[in-house]
Parts: structure tokens; C-alpha cells; sequence
């Protein structure tokens, strides 16, 4: 058997340290990771291209979300996604130069999670004046603040029974083809993402009225004690912003920071002001 000195000799690196590990999630961690897991929003749309039938799509965006229905999971409404899309055009170009794809941008606006983009298509074969289909469907399953993608999962359906219409034989196939790929891409997801949220969940923070960089560099230096990361986006006086890895809500950053900041001289007047989605904004009251 290999001596204890050997087993450290393995884990040492080339370089002759040991290499890093992050400590694993205490026991509270994981009960928090695994309830925003369950308490997951999600979003489901289709890929919008040439050659795509938006009709067929929208079905099968509608069997998903009955799905997510029948299991008691959190989802965005397709309605609201096409208002969004139509309203909003305009605010997404200023706010985001197109430099993210608007359907991400409203996961974002809509505090989703994770969204799955449904891409495929149908064929119809005519017989005798019934119809039979077949569906073959990608569902790729994103994070909706970073556009990463966490699985990727196709299905194709035997040809359909024989239907009266071509859109009962097209929408008998789409149901076996999302009956069988929405479980996969589910579990696909949540696995991912609860292996993503052991090094936290990313936030944003602002903290408005910021001319106090001693007291800024305190509290940057508590914080960053009590969460996984932290760094500074921009700092001035106006106003300094974080990005802050924390396995929590965004209500427990909300009481973090407060928390932090009420050990901090100069912050003792800290209040929020917004919270919105995975951002909140405090100002100092400097």
C-alpha cells in the first residue's frame, strides 16, 4: 500500500506545491444550493432562422411549459416572451448594443434561471387523405446570465399515427418528441447548474456615493470574506460596482452587505435603493 508520504506526493504538482482545491460546500451550502435548484425559473423559446416553421415551434414551446406546469416548476409565459419581443426591441438595442441576443436579454429581464432554445423541424407524409409526421428536435439548455451553455439534448420520433390533419399528425409527433427530451434536458440542466452554484451564484452590486475609497476598501475586504468571489467592475466617486459569487439568494447578499457595512466606519448609513433580477444597488448615504 502506498505510504501517506506517497499520497501527498501525488497531489503536489509539478512545481512541487500542492495543488489548489476549493473546500467543499459545507452541509448549509448544499441544503441552499439544493433549494435554488428546486426554486428554478425557467424559459423556453424557439431558434429563430430560415427554413424554421414558427407555428410548429410554438407547440412545442407550449408542450414544455406544460410541463414544467404538470411538475410544478417556475416558467416564463410565451405571451409575455412575445410582448417583450415586440415592446422592447428598441431598450435591448440601447441597453446592450445587441452585443447579447435579445431572448437572453429577456431571460435576464424575466429573472430566469435557465432557458431552453427548441430547434427542429416536422415532416408530413400524406396518404389516402390522412397524415403521419416526424419530429426531430434539438432543446439547448442555457444559463440565462451568461448564455453558458449546460446540455444539449435531440430527439427524433417514429412517424406518428395516421391523423385526420396535418397538424394533429405534426403536433402528435412534436409531443413524443418533448415528452421524451424535456425530462433529459431537466435533469441535464439541474445537474450543471448545481455544480456551477458550489462556487456561487453571480450578483451584481452597486454601492452609490463611493468618495470614501478608504471605507470602499474595507468593506471590499469583509465581504470578501463572508462570500466564494468578489471583484471590482469600476470604482469612482460616483458610484462603485462588484461582481459577487455567493451561494445564497440575492436577499441574503441584501443582508451581507448591511451586515458588513454596519462594521464598517463611514458605512454605518448604508441603505438599498433597487433590487432588480441579480443586481442590487445600496447607496452609502456619504
Amino acid at each position: 500500500p502506498a505510504s501517506a508520504g506517497a499520497a501527498a506526493a501525488a497531489a503536489t504538482g509539478a512545481a512541487g506545491t500542492a495543488a489548489a482545491v476549493d473546500p467543499a460546500p459545507t452541509a448549509d451550502e448544499e441544503k441552499i444550493i439544493r433549494e435554488l435548484v428546486e426554486r428554478m425559473t425557467w424559459m423556453v423559446y424557439f431558434s429563430e432562422h430560415a427554413g424554421v416553421d414558427p407555428f410548429a415551434m410554438k407547440t412545442a414551446v407550449a408542450i414544455a411549459n406544460e410541463y414544467f406546469a404538470r411538475n410544478a416548476m417556475e416558467a416564463v409565459d410565451l405571451a409575455q416572451i412575445e410582448r417583450l419581443k415586440k415592446d422592447q426591441q428598441k431598450a435591448w438595442e440601447a441597453e446592450t448594443g445587441a452585443s447579447i441576443g435579445i431572448v437572453q436579454w429577456i431571460a435576464q429581464k424575466l429573472n430566469a434561471d435557465v432557458y431552453i432554445e427548441i430547434d427542429g423541424a416536422a415532416s408530413v407524409t400524406p396518404s389516402k387523405n390522412r397524415y403521419s409526421a416526424t419530429a426531430s428536435i434539438v432543446l439547448k439548455i442555457y444559463e440565462a446570465s451568461t448564455a453558458r451553455l449546460l446540455g444539449s439534448v435531440p430527439w427524433t420520433t417514429q412517424p406518428s399515427e395516421w391523423k385526420l390533419t396535418e397538424v394533429e399528425a405534426v403536433n402528435s409527433a412534436l409531443q413524443v418528441s418533448m415528452d421524451k427530451a424535456m425530462p433529459l434536458a431537466v435533469g441535464q440542466a439541474r445537474a450543471r447548474f448545481a455544480a456551477e452554484l458550489r462556487n456561487g451564484v453571480k450578483y451584481g452590486l452597486v454601492l452609490q456615493r463611493t468618495a470614501d475609497a478608504k471605507a470602499v476598501t474595507a468593506f471590499r475586504d469583509r465581504l470578501k470574506e463572508r462570500v466564494k468571489s468578489l471583484r471590482i467592475v469600476s470604482q469612482a466617486d460616483a458610484e462603485t460596482t462588484f461582481e459577487v459569487w455567493l451561494v445564497g439568494s440575492i436577499e441574503d447578499l441584501a443582508d451581507l452587505v448591511v451586515s458588513v457595512a454596519g462594521r464598517v466606519p463611514g458605512l454605518e448609513g448604508l441603505r438599498q435603493v433597487m433590487l432588480r433580477g441579480r443586481s442590487i444597488t445600496f447607496t452609502t448615504g456619504m
